[in-house]
């Protein structure tokens, strides 16, 4: 008895019906039976592989993330995916769809050809390269620009550091930079135990 009233307190406030985890498994069955992997990446929270359509051969990043790590509940997630979609900006990853089944939830993101921040400044820098006032001044600009379009359609990124901010390798990134935000809404989400909760404040 009392497992089953620690399981009605668990789930009493998911007002879902069968039908809807139905359609979300059929959905994460269809999102991987579709696609054929290319490559697993390390060094990506969760699992990470980038997968080709079968039928357009259109790359992708498909991310997996295990549903223990949800830090929403379930009736909010699709909405907040949703919403997650709808952003197309030249400088923000876009979420292409996403899928879920018993275990997992599956995040399918558009392929671009970069690279974290710190892995092409370190690099670069490595090889006698410089930084610049005016290449900071240039990727900072895209960065403000591609947050600024997040929050106008109330979203924030929730995990915003320096290896969530990806540079496109063509063209060459030290010339110009192209700046990119990759898993915009996903840190609100997940559970991450290095994840910082307290706001960002100035020092007085």
């Amino acid at each position: 008895l009392r497992m089953l009233y620690g399981c009605r307190k668990k789930f009493q406030k998911q007002p879902l019906r069968r039908q809807y985890f139905k359609d979300r498994k059929d959905d994460a069955k269809h999102l991987l039976d579709t696609c054929k992997v290319l490559l697993k990446l390390d060094g990506v929270s969760g699992f990470a592989s980038v997968v080709q359509d079968k039928i357009t051969k259109q790359r992708y990043l498909l991310r997996t993330i295990s549903k223990t790590r949800i830090a929403v509940e379930l009736h909010l997630l699709e909405s907040r995916l949703e919403a997650l979609k709808e952003l197309n900006t030249p400088h923000v990853v876009r979420l292409m769809d996403w899928g879920e089944d018993y275990w997992n939830v599956y995040f399918s993101y558009e392929a671009r050809n970069c690279s974290p921040l710190p892995l092409v400044v370190a690099e670069a820098c490595s090889a006698g390269w410089s930084l610049s006032e005016p290449w900071a001044s240039m990727l900072m600009r895209q960065l403000l620009r591609a947050l600024a379009y997040c929050h106008s359609h109330n979203i924030t990124h929730g995990d915003l550091t320096t290896s969530s901010i990806r540079l496109l390798l063509m063209p060459d990134p030290l010339v110009r930079p192209w700046a990119l935000l990759a898993e915009t809404g996903l840190g609100e989400m997940i559970r991450e135990e290095e994840h910082c909760t307290a706001p960002a404040t100035t020092e007085d």
